[in-house]
């Protein structure tokens, strides 16, 4: 499990410096904010297929780094729930829980878009830790 922390806050880390790459202008935490702040459930997936795509070109890290934090708090929810709840608050001082939110809502954008496209990438939204699916916030 101590291994599981410590790759978490090198994936916060990493993942905090590459939200401010810049997508048309404004810091990728920004964007996404802007993108996904209101948006329920099933208004994400009226977002352009390409608009996700485009994301992804402009700053893959985001993708790779926050799937790499939720398998962290999965892996460490199995060995521990208390742990897993001092980890999620950890995460929440690294990133405010609108940004997790976001990235929850960002990360559901591109399986949808990649699915239409005939691309399987494997999503479980039970596995969500920050984002409501029932709730679409």
């Amino acid at each position: 499990m101590q291994q599981q922390e410590g790759l978490l806050t090198e994936y916060l880390l990493e993942l905090t410096n590459a939200l401010t790459i810049k997508i048309d202008e404004l810091d990728t935490k920004y964007f996404l904010e802007k993108l996904f702040k209101d948006k329920e459930l099933n208004e994400i997936d009226n977002i352009p297929c390409n608009l996700t795509y485009q994301i992804n070109e402009k700053n893959h890290k985001i993708y790779s780094l926050w799937r790499r934090i939720n398998g962290c708090l999965n892996r460490i929810d199995a060995s521990s729930k208390d742990h897993c709840g001092t980890a999620k608050n950890k995460v929440v001082i690294y990133i405010n829980p609108a940004m997790c939110r976001a990235l929850y809502k960002y990360i559901y954008a591109f399986h949808l878009s990649c699915t239409k496209q005939g691309i399987n990438i494997p999503l479980d939204p039970s596995k969500l830790h920050y984002w409501d699916s029932k709730k679409g916030a």
